[in-house]
């Protein structure tokens, strides 16, 4: 029999393995339902503060993307899990 070859975790699954060990270390984990909606409050928050830094002129609008989509990235990491 031929061992299987293991494949190497996509960057989302690296990014979710990472988070989760964020909160392991705190004896928490995402795979809670109710620490995983305190997550996506956290990361709602977050990107409030990045449309006020854009209102306010503090960060260009190519920033504002940018850090929008690594915020939306992690709003998917409880669900990779």
């Amino acid at each position: 029999m031929t061992p299987r070859a293991e494949t190497a975790p996509t960057p989302e699954q690296r990014l979710a393995i990472s988070i989760e060990a964020l909160f392991l270390r705190k004896s928490l984990s995402l795979s809670d339902p109710e620490t995983a909606a305190a997550f996506g409050v956290a990361i709602d928050a977050v990107l409030l503060v990045l449309d006020g830094a854009l209102a306010n002129g503090h960060i260009e609008a190519d920033s504002h993307r940018f850090l929008g989509q690594q915020m939306q990235a992690l709003l998917s990491v409880p669900d990779s899990l």
